[in-house]
Formats: C-alpha cells, structure tokens, sequence
C-alpha cells in the first residue's frame, strides 16, 4: 500500500516522542476509589482558579466556568492571555474539570480565526501544562518548557489570528488517554467559541498537533462529529503522530537489557494511562520493582526533562522485571484503545499529515495505514499526507511548518480542502 508518494526508509538517530503532561486536583478533583493508589498522582496543591464543584462539572461540557486575565508572559508580551477552566468528560463519559489558555491577537474581529495549538507536553505534572505556566517565572522550568508552544503561539497572533493551547492531558495528567485529550481539546475550543467573553463566537478553528499533540490532536478529530457535532473546527493537521502505543512499547523493549535514554516515555505513558483507567484496569505501578516504584513517585509531579532524566537508561528489566511488557494483556488493552491503529471512529474534517519515514521511533509508515484506512471508508475525505525528509522527530516538524500554515490560511480562507492522499490496493 501506499499513500500519495513513498520516501524510503533511511536509518538514523531519532527523537522518539509522546505526549504528554499532567495533573491532579484537590478535593473536588480527586481519583475515584478505584484508581491507582497515591503514589502515581501528582498530589501537589492545586491553584484555587482551578478548583470547581461537582456541579459546575456537571454542565453541559464544553461550558465555560470562569477565566482569568494572566499578566506578565515574557514570550507572549502584550497579547491578552487568559486561562480558562470548562466543564468537560473523560474517557468514560463522567463529568471532569478541563483547562486552557486562551490569547487573543491585538485586534479581534468577526471571524478571527483560532489555530489550536497541541504541544509535545510530555510530562506528568500539572504545572507543565501551558494554562498553569502562563504566569510562570522566566528561567523556571514551566517557563522554559512551555516556551516553544508560546513562540509557536506568538507567530499566529502577530498575523491576527487567536490562540487556544489546551491542557489536554487533563487535571490528573493522564498521559496517553488520548480518548479523554480529544474531549479536553473539543471542549477546550467550545468554551472559547460559545461565550462572549472572547469575542470568539463567529470564529472558526484549526487544530494543529505535533508528537503527543499530534495524537490528541487527531483524537479530537475522530470525536468531533458525535461529541460535539457543532464544533467551530473547520480543519487539523497533525505530524510525527504516534498511532500503536503497544508498538511503541514493543520497540523499546526491543533493546533489552540495552539501557535506554528516552524509557521515560514508556513508564510516563503507561503510568498516565493507569491513572485514567485505575489499577482495575491497568496495573501498571503495582508490577514495578522497587526502583521503579521510587522513580515514579520521584516523577510524578515533574515536567519533560526531569521525568526523562530520572528514568534515564532503564529497562523493562530494571523497571518492570519482566522482558516482555506486552505478555501483560490489560496494558496492551488499553494501549489499543488510545491507539489510532485500532481505534474505528474516522474524522470528516479535512486533515493535513506529515511526519517522516526516517522517524524511527515514530515512522510515518504507520499513519500512513491509518491514512489508507480513512481513504477506503472515505473516498472523499479531503487529505493531505506530506512526507518530511527528515532525518528525524524534530526536523520534520520544522520542514513541515511553512506547508501547514499555508494550509491554515487556506481553510480559514474558505478555499476547496485539497484532497491528495490516495490509497492503493495491496497487491
């Protein structure tokens, strides 16, 4: 099979990406009682601005609670920043709080358009998220974490249009539950479009995602039509995605008892999506050697780099005991479950996909069967799949900016989605 033209396969060194990021609430957003125990949640106080009461969550989701004016962002200067606190629905369907920061372009008219920016996160602490850093102070590392999504942010507000970042990993930081992202993310753009604060409701919005934002950004996509049919998003585009969670799983284990720089991303997703499923379902803390137990409890407040570091050339010997992490069958469950690969609904907005080829921890080769999967169900389904040169996560991302925001433009322009993809038979 092959979608549009086919680069080939180069080895070379990569990034390997997740998503991520994090959370965890004070008593009106504690883990049920039948979640994982203590040690997997960042306990740490959450600000007041985002505590809400049970009915407040229990509103219609994509309803605005409150929003807050943030002063002083050294990245995003005199722009208007706001975070904002919305009813929203996890993964199954029960009332949550959801979060974002919204930035508005010096002038704000009608049908200023939103680009939604999906950033890698990759953490599992609360404060990583790009609502709580808004205030954060220069030189700390919420600040300096955040700071690519804000300059990212910076480049669309000086061209007029408004910015939503969502926290889409949700008040608990339940890294991986891309099915709860993708609510986060649709709620996220409600909020902003449906109230008059902003003067965003005659707006439309594109979402744009990249790694784990790629992969939030494409749950969102699939949901949008039966969890909030009367979205304001018109379009996403979504690169270096990763699609088959076990897969990547599988690849890390591949190295065996090699140490392995980035394992990180394999223990910060798999504790993130227990603490959305509960140990019930996935018991991923309670198999863990002591050394793995401790730097989980070390990381579970902490931001990209630090998770990374304290879990820094680990195996699933050291951390698990085991070799195979994929003969645990409610991992490989769930994993399917926030996977693109296997997951059925399909988008019916038009979608921008890039990613490379040479990306050896997240190839484009496999979006690309997702891809062929979309175009069989949906011929018409306007789709363009970019390749990237490359040679690896980060490169592609960069190569590919100038063809997505002109892509952008277009949409908001109102100009035909250009429908590219094609997706050939095997054999």
């Amino acid at each position: 099979m092959n979608v549009a033209h086919h680069h080939p396969l180069r080895r070379t060194g990569v990034l390997i990406a997740g998503a991520a990021l994090v959370a965890s609430t004070t008593t009106a957003l504690t883990p049920t009682a039948s979640a994982a125990p203590q040690p997997i949640w960042d306990d740490s106080p959450t600000p007041a601005f985002y505590q809400t009461t049970q009915a407040q969550r229990g509103m219609k989701h994509g309803t605005l609670i409150r929003s807050q004016r943030v002063y002083g962002n050294p990245v995003l200067g005199s722009h208007r920043a706001y975070r904002t606190v919305f009813a929203s629905r996890n993964t199954f369907n029960k009332p949550i709080t959801g979060s974002a920061a919204v930035v508005l372009p010096t002038k704000v008219k009608a049908g200023t358009p939103i680009v939604v920016i999906n950033d890698m996160i990759n953490s599992l602490g609360r404060s990583c998220q790009p609502s709580f850093a808004l205030d954060a102070k220069h030189g700390t590392v919420y600040a300096e974490h955040n700071e690519r999504a804000y300059k990212e942010a910076l480049g669309y507000l000086k061209r007029g249009w408004a910015v939503i970042l969502p926290d889409f990993l949700g008040m608990n930081g339940e890294y991986g539950a891309n099915i709860m992202s993708g609510r986060v993310i649709l709620d996220a753009v409600d909020a902003a479009t449906t109230s008059t604060v902003f003067g965003l409701h005659t707006s439309k919005a594109v979402l744009t995602g990249y790694s784990g934002g790629g992969m939030a950004t494409m749950y969102a996509a699939a949901q949008q039509p039966f969890y909030s049919p009367h979205s304001h998003i018109i379009a996403a585009a979504a690169g270096g995605t990763p699609v088959d969670l076990p897969w990547m799983v599988n690849l890390f284990q591949k190295l065996g008892d090699i140490p392995n720089p980035a394992f990180g991303y394999a223990t910060g997703v798999l504790i993130g999506m227990e603490r959305e499923y509960g140990s019930h379902r996935m018991n991923v803390y309670g198999r863990m050697t002591p050394l793995g137990k401790s730097i989980v409890r070390k990381s579970r407040t902490l931001c990209h780099d630090e998770m990374l570091k304290l879990s820094e050339n680990q195996t699933p010997k050291t951390m698990f005991g085991v070799t195979d992490l994929l003969s645990m069958q409610d991992l490989v469950k769930v994993g399917r479950e926030n996977s693109l690969t296997y997951y059925r609904p399909i988008p019916t907005m038009p979608l921008f996909i890039y990613g490379a080829y040479t990306d050896i921890g997240v190839p484009l080769s496999l979006m690309q069967r997702v891809v062929i999967r979309y175009k069989k169900a949906r011929p018409q389904l306007p789709i363009v799949f970019a390749p990237q040169i490359g040679p690896n996560h980060m490169d592609a991302f960069r190569q590919a900016q100038p063809l997505v925001q002109r892509w952008m433009a277009d949409r908001f322009a109102g100009k035909p989605a250009p429908n590219t993809a094609i997706a050939f038979p095997e054999g």
